[in-house]
């Protein structure tokens, strides 16, 4: 299966998962200012891989110094189980349609915080951030 074959089977069958936009606004990371599509297309994926890569590898549990910039929050529902085959987890992230990563809006189908932790970490060194709380 090709590169591209794979990100849109990504791309088509994580769009349902997002929420509202009231609600996926404030469950998405906002990306840096200048990014494009393919930036963001790019950053995921990297990111995903950074991030299963030291699952496989064995890497040991992030230490709270090393999750305090999620300032306590959970990054569980940016990956969502699937599975698929083709992951031995069975766990993706989840995208909107403009690859910009959100929380899964389904049922909980969350992935294991470390592996989640770090895929969302990896995308804050690369100037993603946290939302301001939306008020009802």
């Amino acid at each position: 299966m090709n590169a591209r074959m794979l990100i849109a089977g990504l791309i088509a069958a994580l769009l349902a998962g997002c929420m509202s936009t009231r609600e996926q606004a404030a469950r998405s990371l906002i990306p840096p200012a200048n990014s494009t599509r393919e930036s963001r297309q790019r950053d995921i994926l990297e990111c995903a891989k950074a991030a299963e890569r030291a699952i496989y590898a064995g890497a040991p549990p992030l230490t709270p110094a090393e999750k305090a910039p999620l300032g306590g929050r959970s990054t569980q529902r940016f990956w969502v189980r699937t599975g698929s085959p083709l992951r031995p987890h069975g766990y993706r992230p989840v995208i909107d349609k403009d690859m910009v990563p959100c929380q899964w809006g389904g049922f909980d189908y969350g992935a294991p915080g470390d592996c989640s932790d770090r895929y969302v970490l990896c995308l804050m060194r690369r100037g993603y951030q946290w939302p301001m709380p939306v008020s009802k």
